[in-house]
């Protein structure tokens, strides 16, 4: 039966002694349920620090010289390399690289607030794919209206956070 992790508030349990509570000692099979292993794996994950793109978060690729095909690509970050400085990200094709966080930009929903050229686009919602360092401006894709914005800053309200 393995491990029985995440038992120990059962009525009858054992209390402070995770996953050994109400279940007969016969049918344990292993000691799986350690006090504070309560519904995790044996393989714990490392805190994540709020300066790190947590794992599973979409990114756009740029700045790239080594591998500039894949400028402008979409992928989801898998892990963070604190001793290289890298984050593992994966390509929608399933291929690895380890990158820079200066080559990765976070891919964050965001609302347009301020056009005075095109005020019909206050309020709508986009996303924040890039930000050009040159102009000074974000790239906004905006799916509702079918369009791509280059926008000042001043004109982009980021979640709270970001």
């Amino acid at each position: 039966m393995g491990g029985m992790g995440g038992m120990g508030g059962m009525p009858g349990g054992m209390g402070g002694f995770g996953g050994m509570g109400g279940m007969p000692f016969g049918m344990m099979g292993g000691m799986g349920g350690m006090p504070g292993m309560r519904g995790s794996s044996t393989r714990r994950r490392k805190p994540e620090r709020p300066d790190q793109i947590s794992s599973g978060t979409k990114v756009v690729l740029c700045g790239l010289q080594s591998a500039a095909q894949h400028n402008g690509k979409v992928a989801s970050v898998v892990d963070y390399d604190a001793g290289a400085g890298r984050y593992t990200v994966q390509l929608n094709d399933g291929t690895n690289l380890a990158l820079k966080p200066t080559n990765l930009t976070q891919i964050v929903n965001a609302q347009i607030y301020g056009l005075k050229s095109q005020p019909e686009l206050n309020g709508a919602s986009g996303k924040v794919v890039r930000w050009d360092e040159d102009k000074g401006r974000y790239e906004v894709n905006v799916p509702s209206h079918n369009k791509s914005l280059s926008l000042q800053p001043a004109n982009v309200v980021l979640p709270t956070g970001v």
